[in-house]
């Protein structure tokens, strides 16, 4: 995997900022979850009545599944500071979703007011220590922290071929090699029963989706040298591993990572 599920975050390269004109390539290009990963996030909650954060939501992927699983009173608050991303996901008006301009490290959430929070392809970019402390916050005592990625899957050819163009092209980014050293020691002590399950997961793109997705990642140059060559190899990968539908398969490795809010 890209990034194993901490070494150090990432939260002092503006996390906010640098998304604010991929919010269209990301809605467009970057996979949703596997059905087992949200099954793993939700497990053992009443899906009639609880409250889930969804923090870094970006444009909404994950907060659309979480919320298909939802009923009745059910509700997910979507955190999203970049007020691009928020758009895309504040058109999107998901039933029993409030979309909220927060970060991770300030929800403005009551205390002990959720039942979980997610962290999906973004608790690389938050301030580690301070984000956990605020989760542990706002979680009930016995609330689950669940911490989610969708990684690369470098035994599978083309995705390989597609994680190498982006390392070229994006200079050696440490996004791309962010690794969580000790999962089981993540939490500061306010967090335990640590549990890690990795699910296969895949996504199929045109060459337009195959530009979108690469472009959706903030490290990658919009323009210049470096983008017109990875376009080129874009153009390259397309060809060489397209079906006869034009569709190229990517392939992912899904961690996710629960823990529970000690008492």
């Amino acid at each position: 995997m890209g990034r194993t599920m901490t070494g150090s975050d990432l939260s002092h390269m503006d996390p906010v900022g640098r998304f604010t004109t991929r919010a269209r390539d990301y809605a467009a290009a970057r996979p949703d979850y596997p059905r087992a990963a949200i099954d793993a996030i939700l497990e053992g909650l009443d899906t009639t009545r609880c409250v889930v954060v969804d923090a870094g939501a970006g444009t909404g992927i994950m907060t659309r599944q979480l919320a298909a699983q939802l009923r009745d009173r059910a509700t997910v608050h979507a955190l999203e500071p970049n007020p691009a991303m928020r758009a895309v996901l504040v058109a999107a008006r998901l039933p029993r979703v409030q979309p909220r301009d927060a970060p991770a490290e300030g929800t403005g959430l009551p205390d002990r007011s959720a039942d979980a929070v997610v962290c999906a392809c973004a608790f690389h970019w938050f301030r580690t220590g301070d984000a956990l402390r605020e989760f542990a916050r706002v979680l009930r005592p016995g609330g689950r922290l669940a911490i989610v990625s969708n990684e690369r899957d470098p035994a599978h050819g083309a995705t390989r071929r597609l994680m190498g163009i982006s390392a070229r092209a994006s200079g050696g980014h440490p996004a791309e090699t962010w690794a969580m050293a000790d999962p089981g020691a993540l939490g500061l002590g306010l967090f335990t029963g640590h549990r890690l399950t990795v699910h296969a997961h895949a996504q199929r793109l045109d060459l337009r989706g195959l530009v979108a997705r690469l472009r959706s990642a903030s490290y990658i140059p919009a323009q210049g040298p470096a983008w017109d060559a990875a376009a080129a190899q874009l153009h390259a990968l397309h060809a060489a591993f397209a079906d006869a539908r034009g569709l190229v398969t990517v392939r992912y490795l899904t961690p996710v990572l629960t823990m529970t809010r000690q008492a």
